[in-house]
């Protein structure tokens, strides 16, 4: 890609921010495209989307919040750092709808599994 070589001039930095808006140009036509064939607005894949950065934003926040606090010990911030990590508080807050959608496939997967 020729803005990845442009990028060089700022070393691996500058390649790196490269990527991040070429890979930012190609995800925005790619979901124009996938809108246009699924027959859909584009707005209503954002949407659809829009649990998925709700969830990372509670992940980061959460674990992101433990590993400050207990800086000096790598495995207890491990093992307080996973429930920690607020992931669904976020999304229960944010998007309760799809919550309740996801745990009712997993119930209804686990009934049938242990049938």
């Amino acid at each position: 890609m020729p803005a990845l070589v442009y990028a060089t001039r700022w070393g691996i930095e500058g390649v790196a921010w490269a990527q991040a808006a070429v890979a930012g140009l190609f995800v925005v036509l790619m979901q124009g495209l996938a809108a246009r064939v699924l027959g859909t607005s584009p707005l209503s894949l954002v949407r659809a989307m829009f649990p998925a950065p709700v969830l990372a934003v509670g992940v980061t926040t959460g674990a992101g919040a433990v590993r400050l606090a207990l800086d000096d010990s790598p495995w207890w911030t491990l093992l307080l750092g996973l429930p920690a990590g607020a992931g669904m508080l976020a999304l229960r807050l944010a998007a309760p709808a799809f919550l309740a959608e996801a745990t009712g496939m997993i119930r209804t997967r686990a009934g049938r599994a242990g049938a």
